[in-house]
């Protein structure tokens, strides 16, 4: 009962996820970690977060664990992206191949989605 009072009087705040490297160095999320300040590894259902100092701007999502730690493919491609929109969450998804295949695509889509929601 505490947790959804606090939710609902906007004084919930998440734990920042703790973030164990596994030597993962080759993960798409620590790639775009590492391009920019506001991109962090900070909620425990995204594998990036957008953040301005102050607020969560958006989510980014890829195919790394989170993706792979989903118990169905419905709730990969379609629970989970259903849940965001309904919360009114900005989010994107990125495939590693979009990142291995095409980087100059890949970062110049990231950062028309970081431009977008920090406006």
């Amino acid at each position: 009962m505490t947790y959804a009072k606090e939710v609902s009087e906007n004084r919930w705040k998440p734990n920042k996820s703790i973030h164990i490297n596994k030597n993962q160095d080759w993960y798409l999320s620590t790639q775009i970690i590492g391009s920019e300040d506001s991109l962090i590894k900070e909620l425990p259902y995204a594998d990036v977060t957008v953040k301005s100092p102050d607020e969560y701007k958006g989510l980014i999502l890829t195919d790394d664990d989170l993706f792979y730690q989903t118990l169905s493919s419905k709730e990969a491609y379609a629970y989970r992206f259903h849940q965001l929109t309904e919360k009114n969450w900005q989010y994107i998804n990125f495939y590693s191949r979009e990142f291995w295949l095409d980087k100059g695509k890949f970062d110049e889509k990231l950062n028309k989605f970081v431009f977008r929601i920090s406006q």
